[in-house]
């Protein structure tokens, strides 16, 4: 309207962030990584973890401390995407902060039939999972990982042209990792591949955040004369 004065803000105020990458060229990695899972699935003799998981092969949460090559590469890769997200929340760049992290982590082997039901990761932060073989599934929804948006009414009226859901369905691919709210509902429906399927999870507890002193060039004193 005109002649009529106002300021605007535009607020977030229920975000739920998520950090979704896609690695490329970790093939050896992955290869490596997948081998180290499935060696292990046959020494267990069929023994499993029972959590949400429905058939398949659930490990131990002592996956980090696996002796293999493979592990330190990983803990790399997911201390790495937590910083993003924990930036994300902060609204900082991740590399002005460090951060003291506790992580628990397993693997998982789906066969075909196998899925997860609906559930959280409790007394954690984020939850992170990596795909370094997603098999050989098809393009249907089966073998996605979805998640329930936490907004209970969310789509109880919806804006014309603005398009309604209450969940979102991600399809795995090998060399993705994703780090989410531990809190968020999630399932993982039938995997109906031939191959089976290897993915690795972890619970990551934030336990402080310390600000990193800025770096200082030997020579700024000259700048700031």
């Amino acid at each position: 309207m005109r002649g009529v004065d106002f300021t605007e803000e535009r607020i977030e105020l229920f975000p739920t962030r998520f950090v979704r990458r896609q690695y490329d060229g970790l093939e050896r990695f992955n290869r490596g990584l997948t081998q180290r899972v499935l060696e292990r699935e046959a020494a267990a003799q069929g023994e499993t973890v029972l959590r949400s998981n429905v058939g398949g092969w659930h490990s131990d949460s002592d996956l980090l401390r696996w002796d293999a090559p493979e592990i330190t590469v990983l803990i790399e890769l997911m201390q790495s995407v937590v910083a993003e997200a924990v930036g994300l929340e902060l609204r900082k760049d991740p590399g002005t902060f460090a951060l003291n992290l506790h992580m628990d982590a397993w693997a998982n082997v789906s066969r075909s039939g196998h899925y997860a039901r609906p559930h959280v990761h409790p007394l954690a932060n984020f939850a992170v999972v990596y795909y370094p073989d997603v098999g050989d599934g098809g393009d249907t929804p089966a073998g996605c990982l979805e998640f329930l948006d936490p907004r209970t009414r969310v789509t109880m009226m919806n804006t014309p042209g603005v398009s309604g859901q209450d969940s979102v369905c991600v399809r795995p691919r090998t060399g993705m990792m994703l780090c989410f709210p531990a809190w968020i509902y999630h399932y993982v429906h039938p995997y109906d591949g031939t191959r089976p399927r290897v993915s690795v999870a972890a619970n990551v507890t934030v336990r402080g955040v310390q600000d990193k002193a800025p770096v200082q060039r030997p020579d700024a004193a000259i700048f700031e004369a």
